[in-house]
């Protein structure tokens, strides 16, 4: 999965970048910037398996899966580009990291339910470096221009709150579901310890 990301998004981003200079505007943009970071947390997890002797918390895989079906939700939303290899970025990518959290993350191992929480860090994270980037260099990338461009400051904060109550209710949605489905079936089975095992030997 991490060489997936990291191949779809330099291809569909990287290849416009160096074709024209102009363009590395859009390298601030969510779907790039999530894209990025999960590709190399993805690829850098059989190397934390090697060091620590066991898989990355599943609460960390939670927050890459709901960074990018945010990407998923806005394609159906506002209709993103499928053209090319946005196909992945914007379609196929997400789906493909629901599945994998879903058969080989067990929310069971999560003990304290305020770590769901979490799933809001990264979104506030990007909405803070998009109001950083503005102010900078007076461009927004999308979608944070949607948040910050136009808006007073008391709408910006109504928008973001209301962004962020929506993660936490289909960030505890997902965690309750992954929950039922490992207590109820063999989805999963094969813990994820044992996937990383045998996918490095």
């Amino acid at each position: 999965l991490g060489i997936l990301f990291i191949l779809t998004i330099y291809m569909g981003y990287c290849t416009i970048f160096f074709n024209d200079f102009s363009e590395v505007k859009h390298l601030a943009e969510y779907c790039f910037i999530s894209g990025m970071s999960v590709g190399v947390i993805f690829l850098f997890s059989p190397f934390y398996y090697r060091i620590k002797g066991r898989r990355m918390p599943d609460w960390l895989y939670f927050n890459c899966m709901i960074s990018i079906l945010i990407i998923l939700i806005a394609t159906f939303a506002v209709q993103l580009n499928l053209e090319g290899v946005f196909w992945f970025i914007h379609l196929i990518n997400p789906v493909a990291l629901f599945l994998y959290w879903i058969v080989f993350c067990d929310h069971n191992s999560i003990t304290k339910p305020s770590i769901i929480a979490t799933v809001v860090v990264f979104p506030i994270c990007y909405i803070a470096f998009s109001y950083i980037l503005l102010r900078i260099t007076g461009y927004c990338a999308f979608p944070a221009n949607l948040i910050l461009v136009g808006n007073s400051y008391l709408i910006q904060i109504a928008i973001i709150a209301g962004l962020c109550t929506c993660f936490l209710g289909l960030g505890h949605l997902l965690h309750f579901l992954n929950r039922y489905i490992h207590k109820n079936s063999t989805v999963g089975k094969k813990s994820g310890d044992e996937f990383c095992e045998e996918n490095i030997e």
